[in-house]
This record gives structure tokens, sequence and C-alpha cells, in this order.
């Protein structure tokens, strides 16, 4: 692949990658209807995908950065808490068998009539009393903490909620997705439905949940969307978007929420290219690739900006219209040939 190739498969990927009109049903729409080699090296597919990364990272920092920091909170606090209980748990089991001891030996005690009795009832209670101090040092200032008590927090949450459906869809119907692939009929048939989805967009009164009101019922159901959309010729992002307008995001926290689940379902299908990756690194190319990457990233960044302002504005209908055109033509070419 040369130079130009690259940065050409750079720009369709930054392009159809966040722009609403499906990088895999336009790749499928190339290779069958015009004939063109849609073909990438597994390693350069990769570094697209880390390029698209790149733009979501740089896009979004602000809100990227405090989901780290809190999501390494969340994981701190729940060892803290299991720390907690555990410690809490044989607290009590230590109080409950002095307890036990110190009751046998004021029985013993009070039954025993010898001159040591005064002086063993003496001990006696002076082992109660440290027990009792024990168990008050070991249960001072211990209180658990709030794994979810800001809004980054449900935003972790609320991510890792949405992730499980996608994972699950993409694990279970990975056979049937790729043989959907080999033929253009489904794609067109799924551009048609992301230009219905777009029209919804464009229709739906936006609502006003955030990362702090959203149930994580509805990040559920955005997940499944995500899943649904692993299909060739629906669009990632205009079906999330949608899902989120439906369930009553605002549109700002649409976007911004569409786009930041993306980045665990890319990081996986990247993981899962890498781990099948038998291929000898070509030195020659590698300079192109990173080009090819770094456009990706960069038209990755403009679209992404472009539509927090298409959502803004409601303006979905150009490419609802384009989806359906080319969705017709792939349908047409398929009952042609």
């Amino acid at each position: 692949m040369n130079l130009f190739e690259t940065i050409i498969m750079g720009i369709i990927q930054g392009v159809a990658e966040f722009l609403p009109i499906s990088s895999s049903g336009h790749l499928c729409f190339g290779k069958y209807v015009l004939g063109l080699n849609t073909e990438v090296d597994m390693l350069y597919d990769v570094m697209l995908h880390i390029g698209t990364l790149i733009a979501v990272f740089i896009a979004f920092w602000e809100d990227i950065k405090e989901l780290i920091i809190e999501g390494i909170g969340i994981v701190r606090d729940i060892f803290i808490n299991l720390f907690i209980a555990v410690s809490s748990f044989f607290s009590r089991n230590s109080k409950e068998n002095s307890e036990n001891i110190d009751n046998d030996i004021l029985q013993t005690s009070s039954n025993k009539k010898s001159v040591d009795e005064d002086e063993q009832i003496k001990h006696a209670q002076e082992q109660v009393h440290n027990n009792e101090l024990n168990v008050k040092y070991n249960s001072h200032n211990k209180s658990y903490r709030k794994i979810l008590g800001t809004p980054y927090r449900r935003f972790v949450a609320l991510i890792i909620v949405s992730t499980i459906p996608t994972g699950i869809m993409g694990v279970c119907f990975g056979d049937l997705i790729d043989k959907a692939s080999e033929t253009v009929l489904i794609p067109g048939i799924c551009l048609l439905m992301t230009g219905v989805l777009l029209r919804i967009a464009d229709i739906t009164k936006p609502g006003t949940l955030d990362a702090q009101t959203t149930p994580y019922k509805k990040a559920g159901l955005v997940g499944i969307a995500q899943g649904f959309a692993t299909l060739p010729g629906l669009s990632r992002s205009g079906t999330t978007i949608t899902a989120c307008l439906l369930c009553g995001f605002n549109k700002a926290y649409a976007v911004k929420y569409s786009f930041i689940m993306s980045i665990p379902a890319i990081l996986g299908a990247a993981v899962l290219e890498i781990a099948d990756f038998d291929d000898t690194i070509n030195s020659d190319l590698i300079l192109n690739y990173l080009v090819g990457t770094v456009v990706a990233g960069v038209v990755g960044y403009v679209c992404i900006k472009t539509m927090l302002k298409i959502v803004k504005d409601k303006k979905f209908i150009g490419f609802s219209i384009y989806c359906f055109v080319v969705g017709a033509i792939a349908i047409a070419y398929h009952f042609i040939h």
C-alpha cells in the first residue's frame, strides 16, 4: 500500500467512524458495487483504530481525564471497603469469642471457694475491660466509602453497563456479522435503517438526562443499540446518538456519551485483531502507516466537532438522504447482479 492509498484509507476511517454513514457499510459498497480494493492488512487496521481513538481522547480529554481518575478511585474504594468488611468481620468474631471466654472465667471464679477468689475475679474483669478497648480501637473511624458519589463515577459505571451488552452481542453474533458482510444486500438494508434512525434523531425532542441522572437501565439500552450497530450499514454513531436522544439524554451529553462509549468498543476490536496478528511487519510501510494514522486522527477530530454542531442544530437530514440513496443503490445492485 503506497502513501497515497494509506492517506485515502485514513480519511475514510476518520470520516466514516464518526459521521453517521457507517464505515463497514461503505467498505462493502466500495468492494462489491464499485469494485474497489478496500482490504488493508491487520497492522494498518489496528493503527487506524488507534488514530480514531486519539481523536476521541483529544476532543473529550477533560472528561476522559476525570473518568480515568474517578475510575481509579472506584477501584481503590472497592478495595478499602473490602478491607473494612473483612476486618469488621474478624473483629466481631474476636469480640464474641472474648465475651464467651470472659463469661467462662467469671463463672468459674464465682464457683471457686478458695483464697484466690477475689484475685481471679479482679483478673477476669481486667480481661473484659482490655477486650472492650481492643474492639473499640479496631472499629474506630471505620466507615464505608461511597463508590459512586460523583457524576464522573456514575459516568464510569454507565459506560461499563453500556459496554457489557455490546460485548456479549459482539461475541455471540460475530459469525453472523461476518456473513452479513459477504453480500451488499444486508449493508444496503442497514443503510436505509440508518437513514430512518437519523430522521428520528432530527425529530426527537431532547431530554435533560446527564451523567448524574441517567438510569442504568437506559445505559444498558444504549449498549444494546451499539451492539446492533456492529451490523454492516448501521452507523454506530448514528444509532447510539439516536438511542441516547430517545432515552432522554440532553443533546451535548448524547454526543459525548456516544463517542466516549466507543472507546471500549474500538479498543476491544483492536485487541482482538492484535491477538490474531501473525504477519511479518514490513518496515518499509511503517512510515506510510504512521501518516495514515495521523490523517485518521485529524479527520476524526474534525468529524467529532462537526457532529457536536450537527446534533445541536438538528441537521441530520443530509446524512439521512445520503444513506437512503447509497442503501437503495446497494439493494438495486444486489438484485440486478
